[in-house]
């Protein structure tokens, strides 16, 4: 029997029907394809911003504790970098006169003079059902040239470090790490940001990044020098995130490709002051971790 020998009516149901199993079919796809909220719950991300503040600086002393409790966390070469000079991480002492058995961490700040470090710890979590994705840790340090320019401006070194380690409990296979950024935001006009360092982006796996800046006058070179390791990652400053000048800025970020394990970030913001500061309130300090399953 051909289609024209089927009654009308009975082809308006077969139409209906043939018509609903399309539906149905196209809905069925739909539902089996993971949704972009669905991917999303897989990602976590936690940030934190420090007003620089004397009442928030950490003193020598608990700068000192710092490095043995973080040394413990992670390891003696991680911490290595925490600050741009030396460091001990049995004694938790460093500057100068410290001497180390690990050749990676920063040993050159020249004629620069320590004044203090502020610190952010905190936990990332994410994914379906929620559980710990990161533990990051997160030092910024000042220091200060020992002698003025010719204009009587003194000039400010501010060390970058952030560290990060994955979870990777007994339960659960092993989290990722995505995306960390560190950033320092002047917010005085009468200070200004002249350098940063790293002041490029680079494609970086399984090498060393030297980080550092200096800056010279009146015969003599201030400056601090050092090194970086990075695991798997795209590090560098971020795309409008650099802004030399008055009241300016400087953005790092590690786009670190989701490795696992730890991750480590440093850098360098210079800065000149009109007068000799007294305080670093009108600074602003953030940092941001993303992780993932």
């Amino acid at each position: 029997m051909g289609s024209d020998d089927i009654p009308s009516s009975r082809r308006k149901v077969l139409k209906s029907i043939l018509g609903s199993a399309t539906v149905l079919g196209v809905a069925g796809s739909a539902q089996a394809a993971p949704s972009d909220k669905a991917v999303e719950k897989k990602v976590g991300s936690n940030a934190q911003t420090t007003r620089l503040t004397e009442e928030n600086a950490l003193s020598r002393s608990e700068v000192e504790q710092e490095i043995q409790r973080l040394a413990e966390k992670y390891d003696d070469e991680s911490v290595q970098n925490m600050l741009a000079e030396p460091v001990d991480t049995q004694s938790g002492k460093f500057g100068d006169d410290v001497v180390t058995t690990f050749g990676s961490g920063p040993s050159n700040t020249q004629n620069l003079d320590y004044l203090t470090s502020w610190n952010q710890d905190y936990e990332v979590h994410g994914g379906t059902p929620e559980r710990l994705l990161l533990t990051t840790d997160h030092f910024l340090s000042v220091y200060k040239s020992n002698e003025t320019d010719s204009q009587g401006r003194y000039h400010y070194f501010y060390w970058h470090w952030s560290q990060t380690e994955t979870n990777s409990d007994y339960w659960h296979d092993e989290t990722h790490l995505k995306f960390m950024r560190n950033k320092l935001n002047i917010r005085s006009t009468e200070e200004e940001v002249t350098k940063v360092s790293p002041s490029s982006v680079s494609d970086l796996n399984g090498r060393q990044k030297s980080v550092g800046a200096t800056v010279g006058y009146g015969g003599a070179t201030f400056g601090i020098s050092g090194e970086v390791y990075v695991k798997d990652a795209t590090f560098g400053p971020e795309t409008g995130g650099v802004d030399k000048g008055p009241a300016g800025e400087f953005s790092v970020t590690l786009d670190a490709n989701g490795t696992q394990g730890r991750q480590s970030l440093n850098a360098t913001t210079v800065t000149r002051h009109e007068r000799d500061r007294s305080g670093f309130y009108d600074c602003k300090w953030t940092t941001y971790c993303e992780g993932r399953q």
